[in-house]
């Protein structure tokens, strides 16, 4: 595999690959006790069941920690909720921190692997974006530019594109139309939510008391059910 194609099939838990991990990162606080938490990973570092052997009809799911699950229970979360309904594996392909690159380079990465009917999409946070190195793929926001340490003049670049709305929303609308383009070359299905769809409902429910909890999932879920009766 070339490096190129390893980037697209970059997850940044590679070090949890095959295994199972109580936190995801050094700071993830234990606020909502009641939730029994756990992070089961692949062996291509996603919290999902593996797809290598697979023959059946499949979905896959892509988005950021409210794809992902961070705080919640693996059968709580929106994708497992809408393969329970429809009686499909649905893969997740979420990344926590991800943004709207985050998924439209899975997609490049792997779908064509994994060879799902059907993708949804909950699409990330607009200012977000990502930066690739030789090793590894990162997702840049204001926070990150905070806690890393850039040379002067790339901070300099980051700050001025993210005080700019403009460029979060162009680039936004490129990775919609290349998605949109990958799966019709693909001949998959494509539903997709914003990232502020059912943001007010359960929004610090998640056991790290940050992240949005099970009834937002369940919300998530119904608002794709909705889309496939349609």
């Amino acid at each position: 595999m070339s490096d190129i194609e390893r980037l697209y099939k970059y997850s940044k838990y590679q070090d949890y690959k095959n295994s199972t991990v109580s936190k995801i990162h050094g700071n993830e606080e234990i606020v909502n006790k009641e939730l029994e938490v756990s992070y089961k990973f692949n062996e291509h570092g996603f919290r999902s069941k593996s797809w290598e052997d697979n023959k059946e009809e499949c979905y896959v799911a892509f988005g950021c920690s409210n794809t992902l699950g961070v705080g919640n229970p693996e059968d709580r979360r929106w994708s497992n909720l809408l393969e329970d309904h429809t009686g499909v594996t649905v893969y997740n392909l979420g990344i926590g921190h991800g943004s709207a690159d985050t998924v439209t380079r899975l997609a490049k990465g792997w779908l064509h692997e994994i060879k799902p009917t059907k993708v949804f999409v909950l699409w990330p946070p607009h200012p977000r974006w990502e930066v690739a190195t030789k090793n590894q793929v990162m997702t840049v926001s204001a926070t990150v530019l905070r806690e890393r340490h850039f040379n002067e003049e790339l901070n300099k670049i980051h700050y001025v594109s993210m005080d700019e709305t403009f460029n979060f929303e162009i680039n936004s609308l490129r990775n919609k139309y290349t998605l949109k383009v990958i799966c019709e070359e693909l001949g998959i299905d494509l539903y997709t939510l914003n990232f502020k769809t059912c943001r007010h409902i359960d929004k610090k429910g998640a056991r790290d008391g940050e992240h949005s909890g099970p009834f937002y999932q369940r919300a998530i879920a119904d608002e794709f059910i909705n889309l496939l009766d349609k």
